[in-house]
């Protein structure tokens, strides 16, 4: 009997679009259903080979190895890949660079999970055996993985020398020796992250005294004392970027080092630098590029305030822990017209007195967090402001109520992220959501979680806020 012929309109909506339609799919496409499509039809097939090469991926379960395997033998032109809770240890960095010849970006965030190695063994020696060519990196993201060590770092130096970002944060596992013995292979290195890293003053020493070429350099909550400061000031000319954040005795000294040597910084962390006094703060003048300053959780008096006010009008970007003690209105203001630039002010603890902050025209990005600001002060500042936000976060505002935060909602036409959650236990989302819907039609984010709210609401919101694409709240 002879086959029934398929009607036309049985061709789907997905074979008939374009091939450069179908490649944007593609890219935003889970790798099991990526397999299913290239099985489809021999159309679908030579496209994903010949033009997929970013793929997202969130690998789940004890089959990953084999999973990145099946991928290297269906998509050879892959040349970016993230991976999302993926475990990786020293022989999965040995295999993915291996089975993907052109891979050039490579970003892992393992998320701590475990596979048994048992179920890795087969595969590996099978590809390590086949003199496979690693891949080129140019890109190497590998966040909080403490399987992964230097053994898995130089299975790909030799072959990466043009490896231009490096970001290990959160690997715990990897050793000086690993930067002292593999930093020469990588001349070209602009950007690295080794926040939260056990490296120390040996390995950072090292590797800045071989890639001068640094322009952003994270070494927060590492090993690292003064003498990585001092080598960083040495080698690192061209740095505009440095995070600091926890290095247990930076100082004047420091500072002033960064300053005289490293012209071009724009961004300095020094985030619970407990060491830094209102003295060393002085020393920040000699930065006469910066733009972007996060001094949150330093302790700091009216003379150190002083000092951050003769370098305000420089400032677009400025994080500071506000002392309980700073008690001088005169010195807010003088803030006010110093940080005429200012766009993102994060302010943490204290009594801000944003009510004296009214010359700050150009803001954009507000957040307040433990804060005792009252609703008349934030009457005021909404009052004698020109309001340009088009972030507001708050959180843990004890005093603040629902009619202070009206009255700011009514300036902020041009709102895109509104956030607030678990913020203020006196004030009622319900009615913040209303002024909300009415007066913020651009909303992009809102997040009112803790607080319950009606569904009404959150449906009128939606209807009023047509950009509207994620909200995040709770019911009664």
């Amino acid at each position: 009997m002879a086959r029934k012929k398929r009607p036309r309109d049985f061709d789907t909506l997905l074979l008939s679009l374009p091939d450069d339609i179908l490649v944007q799919i593609f890219r935003f496409t889970a790798p099991e259903n990526l397999f299913s499509f290239s099985a489809c039809c021999k159309r679908l097939r030579s496209i994903m080979k010949e033009t997929v090469s970013c793929l997202r991926c969130q690998w789940i379960g004890n089959n990953s190895v084999k999973e990145i395997v099946q991928l290297a033998e269906q998509f050879v032109k892959i040349r970016k890949l993230e991976l999302c809770t993926f475990p990786v240890a020293d022989q999965d960095l040995i295999l993915i660079t291996h089975c993907l010849p052109e891979l050039n970006e490579l970003s892992i965030d393992s998320s701590y999970l475990q596979i048994p190695d048992e179920e890795k063994g087969a595969q590996q020696r099978a590809l390590m055996s086949a003199n496979c060519q690693p891949a080129v990196l140019t890109v190497l993201r590998i966040n909080n993985s403490s399987a992964l060590t230097d053994i898995g770092l130089s299975s790909i130096a030799h072959q990466s020398t043009k490896l231009c970002t490096l970001d290990l944060s959160g690997c715990t596992a990897i050793p000086d020796g690993a930067f002292i013995a593999l930093s020469p292979h990588w001349p070209l290195l602009k950007t690295v992250r080794l926040c939260g890293c056990s490296v120390s003053d040996a390995g950072i020493s090292a590797l800045v005294r071989n890639c001068t070429l640094l322009q952003s350099l994270d070494i927060s909550n590492t090993n690292a004392s003064c003498e990585s400061i001092i080598a960083i000031s040495a080698c690192c000319k061209s740095l505009t970027t440095l995070s600091i954040a926890g290095l247990s005795s930076c100082n004047a000294r420091c500072i002033e080092l960064l300053g005289h040597n490293c012209p071009n910084i724009k961004s300095l962390n020094l985030r619970s630098c407990f060491t830094i006094t209102d003295r060393d703060l002085f020393s920040l003048q000699e930065l006469t590029s910066l733009k972007t300053l996060d001094i949150t959780d330093i302790s700091f008096a009216d003379k150190g305030m002083q000092y951050i006010i003769s370098i305000g009008e420089r400032l677009r970007h400025l994080e500071l822990t506000v002392p309980l003690d700073l008690r001088d209105e005169q010195q807010w203001r003088i803030l006010s017209c110093a940080c005429t630039q200012l766009r993102r002010l994060h302010l943490w603890g204290g009594n801000p007195r944003v009510d004296l902050l009214a010359s700050c025209s150009t803001l954009r990005h507000l957040l307040l967090c433990s804060s005792l600001v009252t609703d008349e002060q934030m009457a005021i500042f909404a009052e004698n402001s020109v309001m340009e936000l088009r972030t507001l976060i708050l959180y843990s505002m004890p005093l603040l109520t629902h009619v202070g935060m009206c009255a700011l909602l009514r300036r902020c036409k041009s709102l895109r992220v509104f956030q607030m959650p678990y913020a203020c236990m006196k004030c009622d989302m319900n009615i913040v959501l209303q002024f909300l819907s009415k007066q913020c039609v651009l909303l992009r984010h809102v997040d009112v979680t803790g607080r319950p709210v009606r569904l009404e609401l959150i449906h009128e919101l939606h209807q009023h806020c047509k950009l509207l694409s994620n909200i995040l709240y709770s019911t009664p």
